[in-house]
């Protein structure tokens, strides 16, 4: 596995086929189908710990037990509300991707294997500290959760409040700590995972980009900022060194929101050398009507624009793979 099995050839070609940009979009469809499977779990772990209580107040005739009713009830609500509001956002999104290959559509290349390698690097060194500080929460959580309960069950000897308490909010600890988990893992897996061009890849759309597996749908710099919706502020084509090489990268800056206002983010893909010139001009056809702010700090980057195929409107996604 690994890099030592993808050699990179004079000759190769970085251009999507046909084949590779309909498995692209299998690939965004299937990232917003995901966590509309996973979500319902969530939801009947947290319904269980509602019922778990009821019937140890029940068994027990304990009514002290319902006090702790309302975390889990709250969780039950959240997790609702959070799978109906996210299966119509999947379903917007979903409709952007359908466009992305068709009359939105602008541009696309896919990495050279030994670029990648370097620039996963590059990527992961920036995610290193949001990484170390997810890891001590979620210890700490857990720490929190389950300390207590091994103390209660080694000292109690009969079945008690504090240890149906620990039972019952088993189900929320361990949907906090699968969630975290996910996070990290989805987080660290990208930078270890073998080379896939309909992954390491960048397509560029009006409206929406496909950046190493993942699509963000874009607006403009001054629209009012939204949830899962990118503001995009400016377009830069640079160079960088990363590593021992210079390498030529697409910077897209964004923004979008979040809960306490607005959270920037900062995009980039390395661009071959065969491409710097097409995309030279596609980031001006990008950016257009979206932001002023495009800049081209390569010398002579636009002097000469490399001829591409055209793309050809094939719809891949049907209007069933959209709605369900």
């Amino acid at each position: 596995m690994g890099f030592s099995q993808q050699p990179l050839l004079g000759g190769e070609d970085l251009h999507l086929s046909p084949s590779e940009k309909e498995e692209v979009l299998h690939k965004i469809n299937s990232q917003w189908n995901r966590l509309k499977c996973v979500m319902p779990v969530f939801l009947v772990l947290a319904a269980c710990g509602c019922v778990g209580l009821i019937l140890a107040a029940v068994i027990l005739k304990n009514a002290e037990l319902l006090i702790y009713l309302p975390g889990p009830a709250l969780g039950a609500l959240f997790y609702g509300f959070f799978s109906w509001w996210y299966a119509k956002l999947a379903a917007k999104h979903q409709a952007v991707a359908a466009q992305l290959f068709e009359e939105q559509y602008i541009g696309s290349w896919k990495f050279e294997p030994h670029t990648w390698r370097d620039f996963a690097k590059y990527l992961f060194q920036q995610k290193m500290k949001a990484m170390k500080i997810l890891a001590i929460l979620s210890v700490f959580i857990l720490a929190m959760g389950i300390i207590p309960f091994i103390v209660l069950v080694a000292t109690e000897h009969q079945l008690s409040v504090g240890i149906i308490f620990c039972v019952t909010m088993s189900g929320p600890l361990f949907a906090f700590t699968l969630l975290t988990a996910l996070i990290g893992g989805i987080t660290l897996y990208p930078r270890y995972r073998s080379y896939c061009p309909t992954v390491h890849c960048c397509v560029l759309g009006r409206g929406s980009v496909y950046l190493l597996g993942t699509m963000y749908t874009l607006q403009p710099a001054t629209a009012c900022s939204a949830t899962m919706i990118y503001n995009l502020t400016s377009v830069t084509l640079e160079e960088k060194m990363i590593e021992t090489n210079m390498t030529k990268i697409l910077r897209l800056d964004t923004k979008t929101r979040v809960k306490n206002g607005e959270s920037s983010l900062t995009l980039e893909v390395p661009v071959p050398d065969r491409f710097v010139q097409n995309v030279s001009h596609w980031m001006y056809t990008l950016a257009e009507g979206y932001t002023s702010e495009v800049r081209n700090t390569i010398e002579g980057a636009a002097m000469k624009r490399e001829d591409v195929p055209p793309a050809v409107a094939t719809v891949y996604v049907r209007e069933n793979d959209i709605t369900h």
